[in-house]
């Protein structure tokens, strides 16, 4: 009986872990990306693409637990779609970070 609650409080433990892990960083709305300054922006697109790639790993091994988590994800590799659009728009140039993160 230990044992299961045990096991229970662990799984419970890791799963609010894990739902926590992709709303650690803040989408902001294309209006908001419009605003921010070319270092600004660089800085945000270097995060957005960090967590991109550490949710990968993270999931890889674990796997989405709910529609609402893949729905986040999906919600992030936009944002990370909007702000290589504004970056190019204003020729801001791309950090190579696929580069970096091998």
């Amino acid at each position: 009986m230990k044992k299961t609650l045990l096991v229970i409080a662990l799984l419970t433990i890791f799963a609010a872990q894990s739902l926590a892990f992709i709303s650690e960083l803040k989408i902001l709305t294309k209006e908001e990306i419009a605003k921010l300054t070319p270092e600004e922006i660089t800085k945000v697109y270097i995060d957005a693409k960090v967590e991109v790639n550490a949710s990968k790993v993270f999931y890889s091994n674990s796997g989405f637990s709910s529609t609402k988590e893949f729905g986040k994800y999906k919600e992030l590799l936009t944002f990370v779609i909007d702000l290589r659009r504004e970056m190019e728009k204003r020729s801001i140039p791309i950090p190579p970070i696929e580069e970096w993160l091998k």
